[in-house]
């Protein structure tokens, strides 16, 4: 009965319906989980391989060759830093911040990711 249950569950949990448990599904189903999530929990995991009848070592196998698949949970905010020529044409200096991120934390990470990209710049040229 606990069989039938979680097998239940797992047809709950599919975030976009419509898979038929074939394991030629595995990378459309991370990408469905990956999407509704933001990245694939081991509980994720776990599900999956059940659905698709194969183990979980295949599972983060296939997950983890690819780097579009994420196994932790992302932060609130994310930084982007663009150093390239494009960006610095276009003003590289402006910084967004979000609400709850302090501007002193997203200035000291534009501060060394720019040293560090001087520092490659004149090794290289």
């Amino acid at each position: 009965m606990g069989e039938v249950l979680f097998q239940n569950n797992v047809e709950q949990f599919l975030p976009f319906g419509g898979f038929s448990g074939k394991p030629e599904e595995l990378i459309s189903l991370l990408q469905s989980f990956q999407k509704a999530y933001g990245y694939i929990s081991e509980e994720n995991v776990r599900q999956i391989a059940h659905f698709l009848k194969v183990s979980e070592s295949h599972i983060y196998g296939v997950a983890s060759f690819y780097s579009q698949f994420h196994f932790k949970k992302p932060g609130d905010n994310t930084i982007r830093v663009c150093l390239g020529t494009a960006c610095q044409v276009q003003g590289d200096g402006e910084i967004t911040y979000h609400e709850n991120q302090s501007v002193e934390s997203a200035l000291a990470l534009v501060s060394e990711l720019r040293q560090r990209a001087a520092r490659k710049e004149a090794a290289n040229g």
